[in-house]
């Protein structure tokens, strides 16, 4: 999984113009299943919140 600076962008770009992007992102990992993927995306995703506007957190040890 690659989230790019471009990737950043292009979700900005769609963003309308009075609101800011955060976001948690997650790969998927071997026994992973839509609630713990989703439980990590969720918490990465507050994390970003509290970092500031248009921030971007990913799980520990997922493909950068």
């Amino acid at each position: 999984m690659t989230f790019t600076p471009t990737t950043k962008r292009r979700l900005r770009a769609v963003t309308p113009d009075d609101q800011s992007f955060s976001a948690g992102v997650v790969q998927y990992r071997p026994g992973d299943d839509a609630d713990t993927m989703m439980a990590a995306a969720d918490a990465l995703m507050y994390e970003a919140k509290a970092q500031g506007r248009d921030q971007v957190r990913q799980r520990d040890g997922d493909a950068a």
